[in-house]
């Protein structure tokens, strides 16, 4: 009996360790597939995929690239394209011409003045002109006596005196009255005006009145605005450290929410050699090439300036996934997977070109590693690449289907995990 008991337990010892041992051997042999095949910056497709999806392979592309700079700001005129009308003499607004909005000629007139001291002028200056005409005749008179040495020098000096001083006053009174709008010629005629009119200075739109009829005005008060808005430009702020990148002849790209989607080209001709200490910045000043009668003064804008141009090591946008707040390229192994000639497309019908794909040990698979990289800026269908020396220079780069790649990692940590 003793010997019986001795044999199972025997037998259950041998099997007990059996068992043991096979399990231990499917968990190593659980664990270094697990190891060797998992890992959360590398995938693998097979070539059927990679044909699916044509995805092409290539290295850095170095092509010249022209940055954009944001900037705001708002449409201005020139001082000499946006006049205020007073008046030269106080009076009261009898008549007036136009209203807000209405365009307006040089020389139009927008409203009439009147007051006492315009016709007191008017008769000063016939006046004036009676006696200048008397002194003038003796004037020449003494001075043919003084000349034949009949006169004494003193008589002829007092006449020439008085002579000059009624000059230089009827002088003086023709240019006030030019500046009131009146003509002194007729005036000297007889022909007096009991009023004077009020006109544009410049051709343009009026933009604002700031008066009535019957209303006293000074000298002091804005009657009416005009402005020009043919002449329109931009009127920019650019930061310190944009400064170096622009320059006069430069465009920028104009847009406004007045505009809604339109947008206008203009010119870059004067960049301000003063800055403005709140926020540190210099005004950049542009020209419309094109002028249209929406642009109205006063509008904020905002403007991309576009640099010259540079050669930049770049990438196509369908080479890079945004992964968190990091950028990533997918590099095909050069010792796994299949090799591929830069730039063709994986395609079925090459698989036994040398110059495409061929089989390794991997069979039917194409490797890939995710790598960080650092981007600039964007333009069109490409993203400058800040760090292309921390890559080899024969780097291999998945150019298409990066996202595709992102998302057959995603899937091999879930069927991991699970």
């Amino acid at each position: 009996m003793k010997k019986i008991v001795y044999i199972l337990f025997t037998t259950l010892i041998l099997f007990s360790c059996e068992n043991k041992s096979n399990h231990e051997g499917h968990e190593h042999e659980h664990s270094h597939s697990e190891s060797e095949h998992h890992n959360e910056n590398e995938v693998a497709i097979s070539l059927e995929q990679a044909e699916d999806l044509k995805i092409k392979i290539g290295q850095f592309s170095e092509i010249k690239l022209s940055e954009e700079i944001e900037t705001n700001g708002e449409l201005e005129l020139a001082p000499q394209n946006l006049a205020d009308v007073h008046v030269f003499m106080g009076g009261v607004i009898t008549k007036i011409y136009v209203i807000e909005g209405d365009k307006v000629k040089k020389g139009q007139t927008l409203a009439v003045l009147q007051h006492p001291d315009i016709i007191k002028l008017q008769e000063e200056l016939i006046s004036k002109s009676a006696e200048l005409q008397y002194l003038e005749s003796e004037y020449k008179r003494q001075e043919k006596l003084y000349n034949e040495e009949v006169s004494i020098g003193k008589e002829f000096q007092k006449i020439k005196s008085e002579y000059n001083g009624a000059k230089a006053i009827l002088n003086a009174l023709k240019i006030k009255l030019q500046i009131l709008g009146l003509n002194a010629e007729q005036i000297a005629e007889g022909k007096i005006k009991q009023s004077i009119t009020i006109v544009s200075p410049l051709n343009g739109t009026v933009s604002h009145v700031g008066t009535n009829i019957g209303e006293y005005v000074s000298t002091d008060k804005r009657l009416f605005q005009i402005v020009d808005n043919q002449k329109v430009h931009c009127a920019f702020k650019l930061f310190e450290n944009d400064i170096l990148k622009v320059k006069k002849g430069q465009e920028i790209k104009v847009t406004s929410p007045s505009f809604g989607t339109k947008s206008f080209m203009a010119t870059i001709y004067a960049i301000s050699p003063v800055f403005d200490e709140n926020p540190r910045s210099v005004r950049v000043q542009a020209n419309f090439q094109q002028l249209e009668e929406q642009l109205i003064s006063g509008m904020y804008i905002s403007g991309r300036i576009k640099t010259d141009s540079l050669k930049r090591t770049v990438l196509p946008r369908t080479a890079i996934v945004k992964e968190e707040d990091k950028k990533y390229v997918f590099i095909h192994h050069e010792d796994e997977g299949v090799k591929h000639k830069h730039g063709e497309h994986f395609d079925g019908e090459h698989h036994h070109d040398h110059n495409h794909l061929e089989e390794n040990d991997h069979k039917n698979e194409i490797h890939f590693k995710k790598i960080e990289v650092k981007t600039g800026f964007e333009e069109g269908d490409w993203v400058e690449v800040l760090n292309p020396t921390e890559f080899s220079q024969d780097a291999e780069i998945a150019l298409t289907s990066a996202y595709y790649l992102q998302a057959e990692i995603g899937k091999g940590e879930t069927e991991h995990v699970h």
